[in-house]
C-alpha cells in the first residue's frame, strides 16, 4: 500500500496516512517516523539477503585479484628481482600506486624488510 506523509508546518507533526483509507490515521513524531523506516529498511535488506543465500548466491567483493593485477604482479616481481629500476620508476612504467606495488609483491610471496 502506498504511503503518504502530510506534514503540519505548524505543530511540526507528522502523519501517516495510509491513501486507500485515510479513515486510520495516527499521529507520529518525525524521530518515531525515521525510527520505524530505518527498522523496515533493515528488516527488509536482511530478508533480501537471506533470500540470495538461500538461491545460493554469495555476496561481496570477489576474493583475489584481477586477470591483468596478476599479469602485473608478475612483471613487478621480475623487475624487482632485476633490481635497475626504483619504485617510482616500475610504478609509472605499469601504471599502478606504491601501495599496489607492495602489495603485488605480497601476493606473489616476497618478504620485504627481511
Amino acid at each position: 500500500m502506498p504511503i503518504s506523509w502530510i506534514v503540519s508546518e505548524e505543530k511540526m507533526k507528522c502523519r501517516l496516512c495510509k491513501v486507500s483509507s485515510c479513515k486510520e490515521e495516527k499521529s507520529l513524531s518525525p524521530l518515531t517516523y525515521l525510527h520505524d523506516t530505518r527498522s523496515l529498511i533493515s528488516e527488509r535488506t536482511k530478508a533480501g539477503l537471506s533470500a540470495a543465500r538461500a538461491r545460493g548466491r554469495k555476496g561481496g567483493r570477489p576474493k583475489g585479484l584481477p586477470k591483468i593485477m596478476k599479469e602485473k604482479a608478475i612483471i613487478v616481481e621480475t623487475y624487482y628481482r632485476e633490481g635497475k629500476l626504483s619504485v617510482q620508476e616500475i610504478c609509472d612504467a605499469l601504471e599502478i600506486s606504491r601501495h599496489s606495488y607492495y602489495r603485488l609483491l605480497r601476493y606473489r610471496g616476497i618478504k620485504l624488510g627481511e
